[in-house]
């Protein structure tokens, strides 16, 4: 039969592979086709199953990997934080590695690995922030052009909350970039009269439908403003997140009991 840590190595390198396919899909298209999910559920479940066979001492620990993980996932995906590639990500990453099947540097108090992963994936999402700020920083700065004219009366929480998560392009340009959501929403969607900055996205939105409602209401076409936010791929920074995890450790984790270690020497 073969080995435990044969198993749980395969299953890391057929993971690396779907996902780093996976990684370079969302990069390119924003968009994962099926069939990898096809392959990767199965293949994942039929090398949990060898693995139970040969260690069954692990089923609770598994068991309930998988089960939180695909509750959390499903959560996020109710309320619009996961696309449906990345729901199908994460159920599929539970099952192929409850546990991290490496030894790295730094150890996690969390046992469940894909936890891990998925919240390792949204400390690598802060990057997104200081991109979006830089880019804020160029129109009002370097342009020297205002942000917040044509969206009716926002109050100063908003306007932080827009800047920390969107910027303005030309409505061309939301067009042509298929990771660019619209910020703004239309009376049509019970926004109030004109325009108003919508301040959460959901990526499972008719993008099409809601940048055609956004053009009707501009008066110069291709070439008017509007606020965007990017579409985080998501998928990548699971990528990314799976190597990091899995060689070198919790970094969310690490940065958290550093941080209070720091605190604690502080007041003593």
């Amino acid at each position: 039969m073969i080995g435990f840590e044969t198993l749980n190595i395969t299953s890391l390198i057929l993971s690396t592979i779907i996902l780093g396919y996976s990684a370079w899909m969302d990069l390119k298209t924003r968009e994962v086709p099926d069939r990898v999910w096809i392959i990767y559920l199965p293949a994942s479940s039929i090398l949990l199953i060898l693995r139970l066979i040969s260690n069954p001492q692990i089923a609770n620990i598994y068991a309930a990997s998988i089960l939180i993980t695909a509750g959390i996932s499903l959560l996020m995906f109710q309320i619009g934080l996961f696309g449906g590639a990345d729901l199908k990500a994460m159920i599929c990453l539970a099952v192929a590695l409850p546990t991290n099947p490496g030894k790295a540097l730094i150890t996690s108090i969390n046992p469940i690995f894909p936890l891990t992963i998925l919240y390792n994936t949204y400390l690598l999402s802060i990057g997104t922030v200081a991109y979006i700020l830089a880019k804020n920083v160029e129109w009002r700065i370097i342009r020297g052009e205002v942000l917040f004219n044509g969206v009716g009366e926002t109050s100063h929480l908003r306007k932080f909350l827009a800047i920390m998560t969107g910027y303005k392009t030309i409505y061309k340009t939301l067009r042509e970039k298929v990771y660019l959501y619209p910020m703004e929403g239309t009376s049509m969607e019970s926004y109030g009269k004109g325009k108003r900055l919508r301040l959460l996205v959901k990526v499972e939105e008719d993008r099409d439908r809601l940048i055609s409602k956004l053009g009707e209401t501009l008066g110069n076409g291709e070439d008017g403003v509007v606020w965007v936010t990017p579409g985080i791929p998501l998928l990548t920074l699971m990528f990314a997140a799976l190597l990091l995890c899995t060689f070198i450790g919790d970094i969310l984790q690490t940065i958290v009991f550093n941080t209070a270690q720091f605190l604690i020497r502080r007041k003593v």
